[in-house]
């Protein structure tokens, strides 16, 4: 996830292979904005030659990362996204295992997913204490 924490710092990160990831493998990424950045004259995996590279067209290549991030790639974004996957899977209950996905289990509690899908959502073990009752 770290890839995340660089578009949010307003860089771009340079991936080697971007071309073979699969695509289910940073499935909200916008890897083509990203190949556009590696692919601009000047842009090696270790260095940048300055007398080649377009800062004109890497700011906007950036603005662009950046307004990707902002909307689909923050933690508030991620449960509506997530329950609308799941609504159009036709998923009825999604079962919720917290002790196998620590992402998960902070996405549930932090950012109120159960309440997002009410009675979908089922925890097991139930973690007492983002209930009220």
């Amino acid at each position: 996830m770290r890839h995340y924490e660089i578009l949010a710092n307003g860089c771009i990160p340079y991936f080697i292979d971007l071309d073979q990831c699969d695509v289910r493998t940073m499935a909200f990424l916008p890897k083509e904005l990203i190949k556009e950045a590696m692919n601009l004259p000047g842009v090696s995996y270790l260095s940048i030659n300055h007398k080649k590279f377009n800062k004109v067209k890497y700011y906007e290549i950036l603005n662009k990362l950046l307004e990707h991030t902002r909307q689909y790639l923050t933690i508030k974004i991620w449960p509506t996204i997530f329950s609308n996957r799941l609504t159009i899977l036709e998923v009825e209950k999604f079962y919720f295992f917290p002790m196998m996905s620590a992402r998960l289990y902070e996405m549930l509690r932090s950012c109120r997913m159960k309440q997002l899908m009410g009675d979908r959502i089922v925890d097991f073990p139930k973690i007492d204490h983002i209930y009220k009752s």
